[in-house]
């Protein structure tokens, strides 16, 4: 996989970022046979923790299709570019192996609004101008705002449910700084009793470090513990290193095969809980994680 002339290979397949083209239909990340999951029928967390960026907030597809409007000429619906968001996890876990913590910058941007734009069948090129500008829009509001402002609704009203269920809450995100400011522009930041931001505390995911802090703060031993995020590679992998038991948000159903628990979104955590604490649901002790990428 060469990130710099975005090619992947996928199955006998090809994707090729650098010109757009991608054929997904029938793409998931399938199991590796070095991770499992040792049989417990039953337990009870305590403690959750949650990702920000794809988790709890996500980029704004109102500004997204502005930008996709003003640099390549096209419309989209919201909640189609919502959907095309929410690819953006599944391309970036593929874009990194094992031993990987992230995609450096600038690929990183450009592999998740890149295989955004591809999953709504707009051709682009790395290096192109109208493809840069897109980029650049994005870029500034950033800066400027914060392109990570939307929050599924319904959000507030599962942490409200589970903050009253007396579950001890917290975050933990690789961001840049404005994590906390963020949350509270969203609203949220009442819910959680520690916000770890990997800028301000000098770690980031997966690095088990940031997770032995949120360990600490929390006074929970990390069997009691369930974290919640959207990419494999860096909150599957770094929350199992240490004992805590990951969740990913799979809504596109992207994951089924990465033997790693999933729910398609946060609506469905109480529920997933519950069928986890009564024993109607197996959930295994995490115990290890190879690559997970597309065949």
């Amino acid at each position: 996989m060469d990130l710099g002339s975005g090619i992947w290979d996928l199955e006998s397949k090809i994707l090729n970022l650098g010109s757009g083209i991608l054929k997904f239909s029938e793409m998931e990340l399938p199991m590796n046979s070095s991770q499992r999951f040792d049989s417990n029928p039953c337990r009870t967390f305590k403690g959750i923790f949650f990702d920000v960026g794809g988790t709890l907030l996500f980029p704004d597809p109102e500004v997204i299709r502005h930008w996709i409007k003003r640099s390549f000429g096209r419309r989209f619906d919201f909640s189609e570019v919502l959907r095309a968001v929410e690819f953006g996890s599944v391309a970036l876990d593929n874009a990194m192996d094992t031993n990987a913590t992230a995609v450096p910058q600038p690929e990183w941007w450009e592999t998740c609004f890149g295989s955004l734009l591809t999953f709504l069948g707009v051709s682009w090129e790395i290096g192109s101008e109208t493809f840069s500008g897109f980029l650049d829009g994005l870029r500034t509001h950033h800066r400027n705002s914060n392109l990570w402002s939307h929050v599924i609704p319904g959000t507030h009203k599962i942490l409200e449910k589970l903050s009253r269920k007396k579950y001890f809450l917290g975050v933990i995100s690789n961001s840049d700084g404005r994590v906390l400011a963020q949350l509270e522009q969203a609203k949220l930041e009442k819910y959680f009793s520690f916000i770890l931001d990997s800028h301000v505390v000098g770690c980031e995911k997966p690095n088990k470090e940031i997770f032995l802090m949120a360990l600490r703060k929390s006074g929970l031993p990390p069997e009691q513990v369930l974290f919640i995020g959207d990419i494999i590679h860096i909150d599957a992998k770094g929350s199992g290193a240490v004992g805590i038991s990951p969740l990913i948000l799979d809504p596109l159903g992207k994951r089924k095969n990465s033997g790693i628990p999933r729910i398609s979104s946060l609506m469905e955590l109480p529920d997933w809980l519950d069928s986890i604490a009564n024993g109607t649901r197996k959930f295994g002790r995490y115990t290890n994680i190879a690559s997970a990428s597309f065949e």
